[in-house]
C-alpha cells in the first residue's frame, strides 16, 4: 500500500548495542544531518481540541532540508473512536530548493510551528525501516517503520512487533512516545518558560508526526 506510514518512536537510554547490531545484521542506508520546520496555516490552522481538551493536529506540512536532498511532506494522521493514532497517509517528493519553497510558504501565510534539528543513521532489516536519531536539545531516539505494508487490518499487532523486536535487540530502558518530535521539543520549551505558557492559553501544544 502507497501513501501508508506506520510507524513507532521511543527514547532509548542506551543505543551503542542497538547500533551494534544492526550494523552486523542489517543493511545500512545513510548517515545524515536534517532539519525539518513544520508548518501550519495562519488562515486555517491545523490545530484543534480534542474531547479531552488536549490539543491535537491531524494534519502535518514538513519541509525537511538535509545533507543529501531536500522534500515537502504532508501527514494526515487516522485514529480510532477513542482518539488514538493508528496510522498516516504521508505524501513526500524531493524538492530542488527549499529555501525557495519556504519563501512561498511565507508568501501563502503559513507559519512557522516548530524546527527540529537531528543527526540520523537509518537501516533496513526485513520488512523494517530504522531509524536511530540524535535530536538537538532532546536526546536519543529509536523509530521503525514498515517498508510495506500488505494487511491495513493488521496495524496493531505490527506495532507490538516492532516493538518487541526493539526492546530485544536493544536491552535498554525505553520510553514509547506518542507523539512527535516537535510536541516534545515544544513542551520542553514551554516548561522552561512556564510563565509565558501560563500567559497565553492559546499557544500550541500538541502531538506532532
Amino acid at each position: 500500500m502507497q501513501n501508508i506510514e506506520v510507524e513507532i518512536r521511543v527514547q532509548i537510554s542506551h543505543s551503542d548495542k542497538f547500533t551494534k547490531w544492526l550494523n552486523k545484521n542489517a543493511e545500512q542506508n545513510l548517515m545524515e544531518f536534517q532539519e525539518d520546520t513544520y508548518y501550519y496555516p495562519k488562515h486555517d490552522t491545523f490545530i484543534y481540541t480534542d474531547n479531552h481538551g488536549k490539543k491535537q493536529a491531524d494534519k502535518w506540512l514538513r519541509v525537511r532540508k538535509s545533507d543529501n536532498e531536500s522534500s515537502i511532506c504532508y501527514k494526515l494522521v487516522h485514529r480510532d473512536k477513542k482518539g488514538n493514532f493508528i496510522y498516516a497517509d504521508e505524501y513526500e517528493t524531493e524538492i530542488s530548493d527549499s529555501n525557495i519553497l519556504k519563501g512561498i510558504l511565507n508568501c501563502l501565510d503559513y507559519q512557522i510551528l516548530c524546527t527540529v534539528s537531528k543527526n540520523r543513521k537509518s537501516w533496513k532489516y526485513n520488512n523494517y525501516l530504522i531509524f536511530i536519531d540524535n535530536v538537538k536539545s532532546l536526546g536519543d531516539f529509536v523509530e521503525v517503520e514498515l517498508a510495506e505494508i500488505t494487511n491495513i487490518n493488521n496495524i496493531e499487532q505490527e506495532k507490538l512487533n516492532m516493538m518487541n523486536f526493539i526492546k530485544k535487540i536493544s536491552n535498554s530502558d525505553i520510553i514509547k512516545i506518542e507523539g512527535g518530535y516537535p510536541w516534545l521539543l515544544m513542551e520542553k520549551e514551554l516548561l522552561i518558560t512556564e510563565n509565558i505558557f501560563t500567559k497565553n492559553k492559546d499557544c500550541i501544544l500538541d502531538e506532532s508526526y
